[in-house]
This record gives structure tokens, C-alpha cells and sequence, in this order.
């Protein structure tokens, strides 16, 4: 979940993420000859904002009508900015972690391509069902077999010779395929829209340092990760240019970190730890065709996107189910031309809200799906713009440049001091869009952090618990409980129950 804290993490785990208070974006699980029976049960959660499920690259779901690239053309458009990268890959001292600063250069031509809507017509190609057959990734194989082209790419025979092979289990396909490049259709009749937004490379460097490479990120992190990562942001970051740069930092945010493919700061918002700047998991990075959807869907958050799927009813954090689909209760992402509806986790095609107008957007780059996301929507990059001006405006392309705004937010660095920059809200309330607002008033029904991902259940603090509710359990996987749990045998933050 995103607006809670304004942070936006995505995660990523072995069958289904539960995004407590940020998003999620899962890697692609890799499968080696076990049943995946066995793997059933994990789950994961994200704290701040994570990229998640459209993390699997996709579900097949269901079958999605195919729509022509040449269909959903973006027009030209002026530019509007360009976006200077200052990259820190954090390596151990061995080397592990390393990324060739010819693959960072290959990210900058790939997020210029899908931000000027081009992004997804670039080597679409079908996969090679027989040489992947006769290979040895489990993963690929199960997937052809079992998913492709709706299980008609292969005869029953051969399924069942992968199935001896692999193990690939009667429910692959739900929790583990994906479509491929010629099966990846649309599930909304949008266009591709040019941002006019570009990317360009100002500087690379490289940091070894073990701890910081294993201990940057994330929710299941098996430290007290925000400190470490607040840490890490003060002494990488050049404070000076954070409003003329954008910082990427690359660590290991999978082996202590759940599984975690990316964060991002929803720029706007009260939540900052850290301050301005993405982070990308070593293993994201280095598979480029999925890790750039990461960088994509985290640069939508660092300009201010929260997910298409986002809840927030009344001026709370989440909604109840019967309000999830209600135009006059539930604000959703603030963008209007993105339709209310349900987080999917597959491709498709569902119209989650049929009385709410226009269908899931499971194609747009801040939806979690297994489609092929491909596109924002007029009104988000209308808000990045937006975003770029009041924040970032040395990024504009235009001479006309305004004095940029204060980020409305604390990045909570280990001095203690708020740098220049920063305009912390009065209150210790987490923020709705660029609000502020008070905790909801609510009671927590049991298991429902088992339930639902979007009502901040996972929790940094106290600040996004319902009341009589403070943030408890274990370092790294705690949940807004009832403070009548508080005890010995549950500690809960500082700023719990008081």
C-alpha cells in the first residue's frame, strides 16, 4: 500500500504479496524441481511503497483480446523534462552486487522508450516452445506446457513429461505463469500516452559496504531496516541536488529483505524516510526486460503516482469491501481517468467495479497484473507534470523554471535535523494525497491483516493503526493489534497504545 506512508516498495513474494501499508513488485520466482505444494503458505508484505504482482510476469488468468501496437499509438508531444540519473550500485567488498554500467546505460534508452509510449512495441517476439522444452528451467518449461497460449501450445503428453520433470503442479498457471510478448493484450482500450518526460545518465558510482548491500531494504528484513536505510540515503545522496537529480540505488533487498524488487518515495506526501530516491533490488536489476517495469512503476510513484487499485474512503487509509466500488466514497488514486476497481493479480480482462464507469486498468504501469503493462493515463502523467513542476523544476525543460516547493515531509535522518527542503507536516498523522489526516476510527476485525493488503495492517508505527490499535509482533512483520495484546511476549513501537 502506498498513501499510508508515502513510501512505495515493491515486493515480492514466493506465491502472493500482501501489500500491508506500500505496494509490491514480486520477482519471478525461479522453480527448480520441487513440488510447488511444498511452497505453499508464504506470503509477503511491503512497508512504504513496494512494486508487487504485476510483478509476476503475469498470471494467465484468463484470455485477454489482443490489441495492435500500431491501435494504441502514442502521439507526439513537446518535451517536458529530462530527468538526470545518478546511479549507486552498493556491492559487498567481495564484489557481489556488481552492475556493469553498460546495463544502467541500457535502462536509460528503455525508460526514455516506455515513457514516450513506445516502450512495449520494442522486440516483441514469440517464445521458442521447443528449444525451451528441451532445456532445463523448470520455470520455463511448467510455463509453455501449462500456460501458453491458454495450454494449447502442447499436447497432453507433452504436459505430463514437464509434469514428471518439474513438478509444475495443477496450479501453475494461477500463481506462477505468465503470458509472453504475443499473448499479452490489453485489458483496456487506451492509447499509449508520450509523457514527454526523458531520462539521461549523470553519473555512476559503486560503494562496497556489506551491511548496507544486505541490510537496505525491506518489511521482512531481519533488522530494524529503516534505520539502516535512512543511513544509507544520508551518506549517498548528494543533499544538495536532490531536486535536480534522481537517485537510484541499487543493494540487495531480497536476501534479508522479502523479496522486495523496488521502492520509491510518493513524492507529495508526508512520508519521506530517506528522502527523495528509488531503490531496485541487485537481482531485479540485473534481469533488465523485468527490472525496467520496476524503474517505470517506481519513477510513477517518485512523481507522485500512488497504484491504480488504491483505497481510501471518508479521508481514511482503505475501505470496506462494500465501499471499494463507490465513485462518491472511494477517492482511489485521485486520478480520474484510472477506474475504481479491485487489485487483480492476473491478466484478466475483469471489470472488478461494473457499477462504477470503465474497467480494471490492468494494463497501466501502476497496476499489479500479469498483463503487459504498457501505459499511463492522460490524467497521471498530468499529475507527474504536475509533480515535476512543484518538486523537481530544474528538471523542466522549459527556461521559465518556478522555485521549488518544500517536500512536505520529515526523511528522518539519524542526526535527527531536518535538512533544507523539508517541511514536515505539524501533526503526526500520515497523509491522503497531500493531505494530512488523522488516524481512522475503526476496529480491527481478527486475521484481517491475513485478509487484506490495503488497510495499512503492516505497520512502521503506531501512526497507521485504527484506534485502541498500536503497531506489535515481530521487528520486520509487525501488524496494527489491539493494545490490549500488548506484552511481554509482544512488543509493540514506542509510539504504541499510549
Amino acid at each position: 500500500m502506498v498513501p499510508q506512508t508515502g513510501l512505495e516498495l515493491e515486493a515480492a513474494h514466493l506465491l502472493e504479496d500482501q501489500v500491508g501499508a506500500p505496494a509490491t513488485r514480486i520477482s519471478r520466482p525461479k522453480l527448480i524441481a520441487l513440488s510447488l505444494s511444498a511452497l505453499l503458505g508464504l506470503t509477503g508484505t511491503l512497508a512504504y511503497g513496494l512494486r508487487s504482482p504485476s510483478v509476476l510476469p503475469g498470471s494467465p488468468g484468463g484470455v485477454v483480446a489482443l490489441a495492435s501496437h500500431e491501435e494504441h499509438a502514442a502521439k507526439p508531444i513537446d518535451p517536458v523534462a529530462v530527468v538526470p540519473l545518478v546511479w549507486t550500485v552498493i556491492t559487498k567488498q567481495d564484489g557481489t552486487g556488481h552492475l556493469p554500467e553498460a546495463t544502467m546505460h541500457k535502462y536509460v534508452d528503455l525508460l526514455n522508450a516506455h515513457f514516450a509510449g513506445t516502450g512495449n512495441t520494442v522486440d516483441v517476439k514469440k517464445p521458442d516452445v521447443a528449444k525451451i522444452l528441451a532445456g532445463s528451467d523448470c520455470t520455463e518449461k511448467c510455463n509453455v506446457a501449462m500456460c501458453y497460449k491458454g495450454g494449447t501450445a502442447t499436447d497432453l503428453d507433452t504436459k505430463k513429461k514437464v509434469e514428471s520433470e518439474c513438478w509444475c503442479g495443477a496450479d501453475y498457471c494461477t500463481h506462477w505463469g505468465w503470458k509472453y510478448d504475443d499473448e499479452e493484450g490489453s485489458a483496456l482500450a487506451g492509447a499509449n500516452v508520450n509523457t514527454g518526460v526523458a531520462f539521461k545518465i549523470e553519473k555512476i558510482k559503486y560503494v562496497k559496504n556489506d551491511e548496507w548491500h544486505l541490510q537496505c531494504c525491506c518489511t521482512h528484513a531481519d533488522v530494524k531496516y529503516e534505520t539502516k536505510q535512512q543511513e544509507i540515503f544520508d551518506q549517498v545522496v548528494d543533499k544538495t541536488t536532490v531536486r535536480k537529480v534522481a537517485n537510484i540505488i541499487v543493494c540487495d533487498m531480497s536476501t534479508l529483505g522479502g523479496g522486495t524488487a523496488g521502492q520509491s518515495m510518493i513524492t507529495g506526501t508526508a512520508g519521506c524516510a530517506g528522502g527523495p530516491g528509488i531503490m531496485v533490488d541487485t537481482a531485479t536489476a540485473m534481469d533488465v526486460s523485468y527490472g525496467v517495469h520496476t524503474l517505470v512503476h517506481e519513477f510513477g510513484h517518485n512523481f507522485g503516482l500512488h497504484h491504480t487499485f488504491n483505497e481510501e474512503c471518508n479521508g481514511n487509509w482503505g475501505c470496506e469491501k462494500a465501499d471499494v466500488c463507490k465513485v462518491d466514497v472511494n477517492a482511489g488514486d485521485h486520478i480520474s481517468d484510472t477506474p475504481l476497481h479491485l487489485k487483480q493479480e492476473e491478466c484478466n480482462g475483469a471489470d472488478s467495479c461494473p457499477d462504477a464507469p470503465g474497467k480494471d486498468p490492468l494494463d497501466n504501469y501502476m497496476s499489479y497484473s500479469g498483463c503487459q503493462q504498457r501505459r499511463f493515463t492522460p490524467k497521471q502523467v498530468e499529475k507527474m507534470h504536475s509533480v515535476i513542476t512543484k518538486y523537481y523544476p530544474e528538471m523542466l525543460v522549459s527556461s521559465d523554471k518556478p522555485e521549488a516547493e518544500n517536500f512536505p515531509c520529515n526523511p528522518g535522518f539519524p542526526s535527527g535535523e531536518v535538512p533544507a527542503g523539508y517541511t514536515p507536516p505539524k501533526d503526526d498523522a500520515l497523509p491522503i494525497g497531500d493531505d494530512p489526516v488523522s488516524p481512522p476510527s475503526c476496529t480491527l476485525e481478527v486475521n484481517q491483516c491475513d485478509r487484506f493488503d490495503t488497510t495499512g495492517c503492516y505497520c512502521q508505527d503506531a501512526r497507521q493503526c485504527c484506534a485502541d490499535h498500536g503497531c506489535g509482533g515481530e521487528v520486520g512483520s509487525q501488524q496494527c493489534l489491539p493494545c490490549s495484546w500488548k506484552g511481554p511476549d509482544t512488543p509493540f513501537t514506542d509510539d504504541s497504545c499510549k
